[in-house]
């Protein structure tokens, strides 16, 4: 069977290739581009059984869907395969979820939703996705984790991190001005909490958009004086999660849904611009794990300083507990790590579309 997989952003990107290696192993030909579709288009020329596709934040209209309908017009099967949820919901691909083959989604719940808003005419959960069971199986434990982290000021200050420091990991997306907003609220709201033991642990984008150089200034004056954490040797930023006290982070982050899954304090900053950018990206204002209550929301410095008071007590952590584990079950977890979903997905291209059949 041969199968093509194209994926824009880096997220999308891993969550494929872990699909991709399994097709291989199974002997199957296997073509494969993460990044710009400049010669994407070569994906189709030794005419794959099916077509697998993401479909991006910012450049999915741009970059999958196009290729996607491409192949389409080609008879060849178009798959949509998601990494985070609601990834289907993006708007370039909603006038052209009819000519889709098949949705896999990351949720149980988003099944339903898949068909009735957005026109798919097949949509499928095959398990979480296999990125999320890449990172259950290999998250480190949070002692390990404190034990790397060093903290550093702006002025050439370097220390250990002491045991009751308080470590808050800042996860911003793709949008400077947002990022900027979040660092600012974060770090204040640090400050106003823990003052000298509070250490901030900032992780933006890979594919930030450019900031500005007024924008980039505005951060130094955020890190003066502040101790921030040097993370440079976890070369991804879910490694951290175990071993920080809080994580802040934007709707569309996957490490909301990691901190969930590990039952882990994690706040969702909420703004207007995060509304405008779910709008954007997802079609609507909220996003699925926040609606189902996985993380705790905040607004502002005051909002961002209750969130931490609330999540730092054993009610407020239970309370937070509860719902992640109601989105996220210990059984389907488990499941995650003990069976990779990728040899699932790869059973069911084989089974609905190799030329065999």
């Amino acid at each position: 069977m041969k199968i093509a997989f194209h994926a824009f952003d880096v997220g999308p990107g891993h969550n494929h290739a872990l699909v991709a290696l399994e097709a291989a192993l199974r002997n199957h030909a296997v073509t494969m581009q993460v990044g710009g579709s400049c010669g994407a288009l070569d994906l189709l020329a030794a005419k794959p059984d099916v077509l697998v596709t993401a479909v991006s934040s910012f450049k999915g209209g741009e970059e999958e869907v196009p290729i996607g309908l491409r192949a389409v017009e080609h008879g060849i099967p178009w798959v949509v395969f998601t990494d985070v949820h609601e990834a289907w919901r993006r708007p370039s691909v909603k006038d052209h979820a009819s000519k889709v083959a098949a949705v896999l989604v990351a949720h149980p719940d988003e099944i339903g939703l898949a068909q009735k808003e957005w026109g798919y005419p097949r949509a499928e959960c095959l398990g979480y996705p296999p990125t999320w069971g890449r990172f259950l199986r290999t998250v480190p434990k949070g002692d390990s984790v404190r034990a790397r982290i060093t903290k550093s000021k702006d002025d050439g200050e370097a220390a250990a991190l002491a045991n009751d420091d308080v470590v808050v990991l800042i996860c911003g997306g793709k949008d400077p001005k947002l990022n900027n907003e979040l660092l600012a609220g974060a770090i204040e709201a640090g400050r106003k909490l823990y003052g000298e033991r509070f250490v901030v642990a900032p992780r933006l984008h890979p594919r930030e958009n450019e900031p500005t150089s007024e924008e980039r200034q505005a951060r130094e004056e955020f890190f003066a004086g502040v101790w921030k954490a040097e993370t440079a040797a976890f070369k991804s930023v879910e490694s951290l999660v175990t071993g920080v006290n809080f994580t802040v982070a934007t709707a569309g982050a996957t490490i909301i849904i990691y901190a969930a899954l590990l039952r882990r304090p994690v706040i969702h900053y909420d703004a207007r611009r995060v509304e405008e950018l779910n709008l954007q990206q997802v079609g609507k204002v909220g996003w699925f794990p926040v609606d189902h209550g996985a993380a705790a929301i905040a607004s502002g410095v005051d909002g961002i300083v209750s969130a931490m008071e609330r999540l730092a007590t054993t009610d407020g952590m239970a309370e937070l507990t509860t719902q992640q584990s109601a989105l996220y079950p210990d059984v389907e977890i488990q499941m995650a790590i003990e069976q990779p979903s990728e040899g699932a997905i790869i059973s069911f291209l084989e089974r609905e579309f190799s030329a065999k059949k």
